[in-house]
């Protein structure tokens, strides 16, 4: 049989991992994906986790148009959150479920 080559991506709010069906869901879906040998690519958020971590470190934010504004001041604290906690948890919980999955970033050094 032929690998087939094509690509598969899911995008993944914020939101939506925090909430354990979901996930279920979406690790279902992988699961099927994978069955016919697609390569299946993640794209997350992670708003309410860096509205969490902005807040705990007493730096405000507010959102434009549905748009959140950032400043140099966030950018540390959301990639931090993004590569260190939502994208390393999610890859975590995917393994989990025997799957066999890394974590990427634009932000991280190769």
């Amino acid at each position: 049989m032929m690998k087939n080559l094509d690509r598969v991506v899911l995008k993944l709010g914020g939101s939506s991992l925090q909430d354990p069906s979901a996930l279920k869901e979406v690790i279902e879906s992988i699961r099927g994906y994978l069955r016919y040998e697609y390569q299946v690519i993640i794209v997350h958020g992670g708003g309410p986790m860096i509205n969490q971590e902005l807040t705990n470190q007493g730096i405000s934010w507010k959102f434009i148009n549905g748009q959140r504004q950032t400043t140099g001041e966030m950018i540390t604290v959301i990639e931090d959150v993004l590569v260190n906690k939502v994208n390393k948890d999610s890859v975590t919980h995917l393994n989990r479920a025997n799957n066999n999955d890394v974590g990427l970033s634009g932000a991280q050094d190769t």
